[in-house]
């Protein structure tokens, strides 16, 4: 079974392959908002990813979608599609409560809000 920090490198890798994103640390910063070392180090100290996480990637890749919709960018919108659909599939495998109750934790945290981040 895929873990979440293996999904989180598949889709870094994708999305770096398809020139959409250039490093982990631009990855880690602009999409999944956190610290530039965040998919290094979890992956380091075989930390668990929560959901959040996960929907903010989500988030971030719909977004990102929605921006290249206008310039006509294909082939971007259609790596962005794959790894958002992967992500949703994923999310799908946890029970609802599970997720409502990660949301409702990051709800109670006062870290900003991001935007996402990508090479163009």
């Amino acid at each position: 079974m895929t873990t979440a920090i293996d999904l989180l490198e598949d889709i870094y890798q994708e999305l770096r392959e398809a020139g959409l994103v250039g490093s982990k640390a631009e990855f880690s910063e602009g999409l999944l908002v956190r610290s530039r070392s965040y998919l290094t180090s979890m992956r380091a100290r075989d930390r668990h990813v929560s959901n959040d996480i996960l929907m903010t990637l989500r988030a971030s890749l719909s977004a990102e979608i929605e921006m290249r919709a206008e310039v006509h960018e294909v082939a971007d919108r259609l790596v962005l599609r794959r790894a958002r659909n992967r992500v949703e599939g994923f999310l799908g495998e946890y029970p609802l409560q599970v997720l409502l109750q990660e949301r409702l934790y990051a709800a109670r945290s006062s870290r900003p809000a991001g935007s996402p981040m990508f090479r163009q």
